[in-house]
């Protein structure tokens, strides 16, 4: 039988996987809908600047936003194993 530390340390570790399973698979829906947006923006002759100008700081700010939400939780993650490591 596991001892509580150990059980923990394991959940934990199960948790930062799942973490960042889910994460890498966000950057990769959003890379591409972001080439997507860029390519369907591009090839469109009626586009307007300002539109054009709109999506490529909407794109940015879902990035840096995702980033600011991924660091975070790393953050977190990091705290609650040294938690579990203290006596």
């Amino acid at each position: 039988m596991l001892e509580p530390k150990e059980l923990q340390k394991q959940i934990l570790q199960t948790v930062k996987i799942i973490f960042k399973t889910t994460m890498d698979s966000i950057d990769s829906v959003q890379n591409q809908m972001e080439k997507f947006l860029e390519l369907a923006v591009s090839q469109s002759s009626g586009t307007q600047e300002q539109f054009t100008k709109l999506v490529k700081e909407w794109m940015q700010t879902a990035k840096k936003m995702r980033e600011d939400f991924r660091k975070m939780t790393e953050e977190f993650l990091k705290k609650m194993e040294s938690f579990g490591q203290e006596k």
